[in-house]
């Protein structure tokens, strides 16, 4: 195994991180149909919201735990009351980011089909002729698993959360 070298300084991590947010643009205005983009806008959304909601459970701990220490119960009844809207609340949204997940990775497999079946219909029957081995079903079929889980590979690291 080769081992990967890391940036040894700021510059080379800039370049980096340039070169990382060339390939996500890339696949992003490229290979990305615009459903699939509105969709994924949906995802982020999603993703947002539900960031912010659980960043706000620790809020309603501190609610339980004063009302315990200082004997109000109008505390407690509120800090338990927004723990369980904000545990529910955020299923919603986790919910509509597992749908709209589900939604690009369909659109992705269908723009990539697409693709592949648009590239191999412009070459004329005498260069399928000429270049058997190279234009088989099987090499068509593995370019086209490879595209896709690097689209699907590129499109998870640059939403993951």
């Amino acid at each position: 195994m080769s081992e990967e070298k890391g940036s040894r300084n700021w510059r080379e991590y800039l370049v980096e991180i340039r070169s990382a947010f060339d390939v996500y643009s890339w696949v992003w205005n490229k290979v990305i149909s615009n459903e699939s983009k509105q969709w994924a806008k949906k995802m982020f959304l999603a993703i947002l919201c539900s960031m912010v909601l659980e960043s706000a459970k620790p809020w309603c701990l501190s609610e339980i735990i004063n009302g315990l220490i200082h004997d109000q119960p109008r505390s407690i009844a509120i800090g338990f009351l927004g723990f369980f809207f904000l545990f529910f609340s955020r299923g919603f949204f986790d919910r509509k980011n597992f749908i709209a997940r589900e939604w690009v990775f369909g659109l992705n497999q269908i723009q990539v089909d697409t693709t592949c079946l648009r590239a191999f219909l412009e070459k004329s029957l005498d260069q399928h002729l000429r270049e058997n081995q190279l234009l088989s079903m099987g090499n068509i079929e593995k370019g086209r698993d490879k595209l896709f889980r690097a689209i699907n590979v590129i499109f998870l690291m640059a939403w993951k959360h």
